[in-house]
């Protein structure tokens, strides 16, 4: 894919900027293959994320770097679809395609990556706090019969 070994430099390195152009090859490149009829990711499931860009970008946020905003105008797309299953639908026009907003870098996939703390408010475990249940109080059982 063109981009990545640039990328990967610079993600290593801890150049932004040079980060930014690599990543921003790997996702036009994913985005004209993703576009292109017959493409191994024409209309395919896996073509909703680029899950080398994806897991650059959370290798970079680990060591500081937050790529994310400055890919946004490259990873959000709008992406015609064709159905699947067209031929056995009589009613799906020929060459329909339907117009999809799609983020080749969602931020529930990035969220997994990031330290802890960071996601977590300060009283994120207020209320969890484990009390003693009647039945571990050692007071008996609390069936009724």
């Amino acid at each position: 894919m063109p981009g990545l070994p640039e990328a990967l430099e610079a993600v290593a390195a801890g150049a932004t900027q040079a980060a930014v152009a690599a990543l921003g090859q790997m996702l036009d490149e994913h985005h004209r293959q993703m576009t292109t009829y017959n493409s191994h990711l024409d209309s395919a499931s896996e073509a909703l994320i680029c899950p080398l860009a994806l897991l650059l970008v959370a290798v970079a946020g680990r060591r500081g770097l937050d790529l994310k905003p400055l890919l946004a105008e490259r990873a959000q797309r709008r992406v015609l679809l064709r159905p699947l299953d067209g031929r056995h639908r009589p009613e799906v026009p020929a060459g329909a395609k339907a117009a999809i907003d799609v983020d080749y870098m969602p931020e529930l996939f990035l969220r997994a990556w990031r330290p802890a703390a960071q996601d977590r408010p300060k009283d994120a475990n207020r209320g969890t706090e484990q009390t003693e249940s009647p039945t571990t109080s050692g007071g008996g059982s609390s069936v009724s019969r």
